[in-house]
């Protein structure tokens, strides 16, 4: 099974983008987002050109315990390979940026694309 780590639904495996959030699976169970949550809380902290790379954010965020999903989308619509941005429920944002950092740093020649990730 996949499962949405937005909504943390668990979705078959035929399936790559979460039915009602829209948001690329992941193959684990999500790490826990509180139960107080909206969805105004999640933040964008990094647009990756690449899809393989935003999952592989989103796994080393899943495994420290960092809730976080990507979403694919070209044009302002959606779909899988194109632009991936990774968000973060906002209360782990610093946590995020560094967990993430190491990614970034080794993404061949591509200029950082979000505004909001500094290297403060």
């Amino acid at each position: 099974m996949s499962y949405c780590p937005k909504c943390r639904n668990e979705v078959a495996d035929a399936e790559e983008v979460c039915p009602d959030c829209y948001v690329d699976l992941i193959r684990e169970v999500p790490a826990d987002v509180p139960d107080d949550f909206d969805d105004s809380d999640w933040v964008d902290i990094y647009s990756f050109t690449s899809s393989m790379y935003a999952r592989m954010a989103v796994e080393m965020l899943q495994r420290e315990g960092v809730p976080s999903y990507s979403q694919s989308m070209v044009d302002g619509s959606l779909n899988l390979g194109t632009s991936t941005t990774v968000f973060v429920l906002e209360q782990d944002l610093e946590r995020a940026q560094e967990v993430i950092e190491p990614i970034i740093d080794e993404l061949p020649d591509i200029p950082y694309e979000d505004d909001d990730y500094s290297d403060e």
